[in-house]
């Protein structure tokens, strides 16, 4: 036999190995891939649900933080304030299609509504109405998992409220 027919075998016979292993990882992966859409216990405070963590915190020009805040301190450095004071905290666990609204300083509301979710990021509607039925803000956001998006919102007396929304799951 030729060196050419030699290597044509041990060519087709790594190709058959190769798809061999290939079609086994894919198998092997199937199951992870299933594992992967529903979060482990431990990675979600309850399956199936996103944690949805609203804070109210008054920026001003006092240079204090509260330590609740520090880890949030590189979203919040956007604003043009030094100083930042927790005022609330309203922890809600929604599943898909499900919504929570907050009471806020004033006669503000804020409501949010979970319109879906990967291993990666939710999507949530924000909606802030100052009144009752007022609407100042709509939006949707993509947040990552285990991250904050931060709005800035009205202003008060020598500063403003400002609303981290942070999911976790």
């Amino acid at each position: 036999m030729t060196s050419s027919g030699s290597s044509r075998r041990v060519r087709r016979l790594f190709s058959a190995v190769v798809g061999g292993m290939a079609a086994l990882l894919l198998l092997g992966s199937a199951p992870a891939a299933v594992a992967q859409d529903k979060p482990s216990a431990a990675a979600a405070p309850v399956q199936g649900k996103v944690e949805v963590d609203v804070r109210v915190v008054r920026a001003d020009h006092s240079k204090s933080v509260d330590a609740e805040l520090k880890p949030l301190m590189k979203q919040l450095t956007f604003t043009r304030f030094t100083g930042f004071k927790l005022l609330a905290t309203y922890p809600a666990h929604l599943a898909v299609g499900g919504d929570a609204t907050f009471s806020l300083v004033g006669d503000r509301k804020l409501k949010v509504d979970l319109l879906e979710r990967d291993a990666k990021r939710a999507k949530i509607r924000i909606r802030l109405f100052n009144g009752s039925k007022d609407k100042v803000l709509d939006t949707t956001v993509s947040i990552p998992r285990d991250k904050s998006f931060v709005i800035g919102g009205p202003k008060l007396k020598d500063g403003a409220l400002v609303l981290p929304v942070t999911v976790s799951y």
